[in-house]
């Protein structure tokens, strides 16, 4: 600070060190000169007082007084000459005191000049230091800004680095993928129009929103009316089963009376016939088992004439509609599932733990069949089908594995037909964990199951296949027209499909070799459903269930806008028994596939019913190329990415419907009872709200 001090000082200006220093040596000089003066006043006086004495006594020879400062033996004139000596140089330094003096002065005054000079430029050097201090201030507020623009400029470079990474990885795919310009060129194009699409997007989810409160309200007053409705037929219900009770009790008091009269008659009739047989000589007498078979007989037609008058009612009653099932019949239904219909026959049904099979199993009991059910593990249970053995259901259990050819042999030894449901159905695997984990069970565990069938003379096979081996290749037009004649391509697609096709082309080549080779073989047909949705009878995980728990647990954002063709599991389950006893189905393909609906549809239908138990469905919708890059990391998404912005192109059922006589199921209701069985029955993954826990609590238990 000093140097820079000296440097602001003014030109030709002393410093304020060397001042003081010339001032110190002023004062030290000025007070010699004094000295020096005092001195010559005061051999002045002492020659004035000397020639004063001697003008008194002059002519005195006495020596002069000590203060005479004249020497012995000086003359008159000597002395004078002295005095005027002392004279001459006071009058010098009288002189130079006083030149000494002006210069004192004008030292004093350069003095106060230079200190008010540096006092002059100590104020400017203190105003250039605060000038030069909020100088850098200011200099390092602006470093400060300059850093943190260069750090938002950095960031953005990062980002933008980023941004263009992602396009080159999206670029290079794309190439990968299309190897086309043209697709590049419209992806870029899609890019540009994306921030448009979102503030589409955005105004058409408010009208959606508005759409779905309106809707909802709507279902609320349809939902209070149809309580209204279920409450008055349940009471009405209620009354009718009263005399429907009260009728079928007088039946049975009638039938027995009527069969107790017949018996009677009857008996009465054959001992007039036995007595009549009987020769009186005794030539001819009926043995023991002769009169055993005539009383046999006589049961037989006993038992005809009460189901004849059964038939027909009570006296006086009025005749029941053909169609119109008695009071009883839901008994009726339950005791074949129980016992079980011997002329039906036994049923082998594959897979019986799994969503579809177990649906199929319950199907086949209902319709009256033996159902025997192959699981890999026999002593690990299953709550639902322990639950129907132990009520009672003709169903047993065996152990069978589709790549251990010699379970099946046991497994298919008394069984009239096969309903084999069976396979993996996999999304989430690359190509090469699929030989191992697809096309093995698949392909090689059909054609083990079949082998079986064949050798232990199962009469009719039904195979559950997939729309995956007719949807994989062919036009759309012709999905819309005749899918059954339509076969997918093995050389390409996801493996799950390929695996599908590769499946059910081996069982038709199956049976064509043993039919060419003139060998009796079973009849085969094939239900090939689309996407299965629909209550499970299990607590036990599936692929089928991933959609409805993403949507749930809001584990996505949005959706794609792709439509997808689904089929209940319960339209399913009874295609297979439709199948196996039409004859019409015999060597026939039946493509089950029902309304074409889009999962944003599905989005809504889900909120629309769970957001009063704090369920937030998503309903965005997400565009194609984001769904691209999470392809590049989950294999299951893959499979849907071909569908993706693409139009509906609905899979027609004519076939099923004119053939098997099913009337599919509504969608909507559909998944709707899917997500409550999922979340009621426990299915792992599937979170539960406090307020949907709450209204688990008001049902009854055979309702969960």
């Amino acid at each position: 600070m000093a140097e820079d001090a000296r440097h602001l000082a003014p030109a030709g200006s002393a410093p304020a060190e060397d001042g003081a220093a010339q001032a110190a040596r002023m004062r030290k000089k000025l007070k010699g000169i004094r000295l020096a003066e005092g001195d010559a006043e005061a051999a002045s006086r002492c020659s004035d007082e000397a020639g004063e004495q001697r003008q008194a006594a002059s002519g005195s020879k006495n020596n002069q007084d000590d203060c005479d400062s004249g020497r012995p033996g000086e003359s008159p004139d000597e002395h004078l000459l002295a005095q005027e000596h002392v004279r001459l140089q006071l009058s010098d330094l009288r002189r130079t005191l006083a030149k000494e003096r002006t210069e004192m002065a004008r030292w004093k005054a350069q003095a106060a000049k230079d200190q008010e000079l540096s006092a002059e430029t100590l104020r400017l050097i203190q105003a250039k230091v605060d000038l030069a201090e909020n100088t850098i201030q200011g200099l390092r507020a602006d470093l400060a800004e300059e850093r943190e623009q260069r750090q938002k400029e950095a960031n953005a470079l990062e980002e933008c680095i980023a941004v263009a990474e992602h396009e080159r990885v999206v670029h290079d795919w794309e190439e990968r993928l299309s190897g086309s310009n043209d697709r590049m060129l419209a992806l870029d194009h899609k890019f540009r129009q994306l921030w448009h699409d979102m503030k589409k997007e955005n105004s058409l989810l408010r009208a959606d929103l508005e759409q779905a409160r309106d809707a909802l309200a709507q279902e609320r007053k349809a939902r209070a009316a149809e309580q209204q409705q279920h409450q008055a037929r349940q009471s009405a219900l209620s009354a009718s089963e009263r005399r429907a009770e009260a009728l079928e009790r007088e039946l049975r008091r009638v039938h027995r009376a009527m069969r107790d009269a017949r018996e009677q008659n009857e008996l009465m009739r054959t001992i007039a016939r036995i007595r009549s047989e009987t020769d009186h000589s005794g030539k001819e007498r009926l043995g023991f088992d002769g009169l055993i078979r005539k009383i046999d007989l006589v049961s037989d037609e006993v038992t005809d004439g009460a189901q004849s008058v059964a038939a027909f009612g009570p006296v006086g009653a009025e005749p029941r509609r053909r169609g119109t099932p008695s009071p009883s019949s839901e008994e009726s239904r339950h005791a074949r599932g129980k016992m079980g219909d011997k002329g039906k026959g036994k049923i082998l049904v594959s897979g019986v733990t799994g969503y579809i099979g177990s649906h199929v199993a319950r199907a086949f009991l209902d319709a009256g069949y033996q159902v025997r059910g192959t699981v890999r593990n026999v002593n690990k249970k299953v709550k639902h089908l322990q639950q129907w053995i132990d009520n009672g259901d003709a169903l047993e259990l065996v152990q069978a594995d589709l790549l251990d050819e010699g379970s099946w042999g046991p497994a298919c030894e008394g069984c009239d037909f096969l309903a084999h449901v069976a396979s993996p159905f996999l999304l989430e695997v690359t190509e090469k964990q699929a030989e191992e984990k697809l096309y093995k069970p698949a392909v090689a565990g059909t054609m083990n199951v079949l082998r079986a069938a064949h050798k232990a003379g199962v009469r009719k096979v039904v195979l559950t296949s997939s729309i995956a081996a007719i949807e994989n290749g062919p036009h759309p037009k012709e999905l819309m027209s005749e899918p059954e004649k339509l076969w997918s391509s093995i050389d390409k697609g996801h493996p799950y499909m390929r695996s599908k096709t590769m499946a059910e082309r081996a069982a038709w080549d199956f049976v064509k070799e043993q039919s060419e080779a003139g060998n009796e073989v079973f009849t085969l047909a094939t239900i090939n459903p689309s996407l299965v949705i629909g209550p499970p009878l299990g607590s036990a995980n599936a692929t089928s269930h991933e959609a409805v728990r993403r949507m749930l647990n809001r584990e996505m954002p949005g959706f794609p806008n792709m439509f997808q063709s689904t089929v209940s599991v319960l339209d399913v389950a009874k295609a297979h028994v439709r199948a196996l006893e039409v004859p019409e189905a015999d060597g026939e393909r039946f493509a089950l596939a029902g309304q074409d609906t889009n999962f944003l549809d599905w989005c809504k239908t889900l909120r629309a019913e769970f957001k009063q138990y704090g369920y937030n469905v998503p309903t965005m919708r997400i565009p194609k190329f984001l769904i691209r890059i999470a392809s590049l990391c989950d294999p299951s998404v893959k499979t849907i990415l071909p569908k993706v912005d693409q139009p509906s192109y609905p899979v027609s059922h004519e076939k099923a419907e004119r053939v098997l006589g099913i009337q599919f199921a509504d969608e909507k209701e559909t998944i709707i009872a899917h997500a409550h069985a999922c979340l009621q029955l426990g299915v792992p993954g599937f979170k539960i709200t406090k307020k949907y826990r709450k209204y688990m609590e008001t049902l009854a238990p055979a309702q969960v």
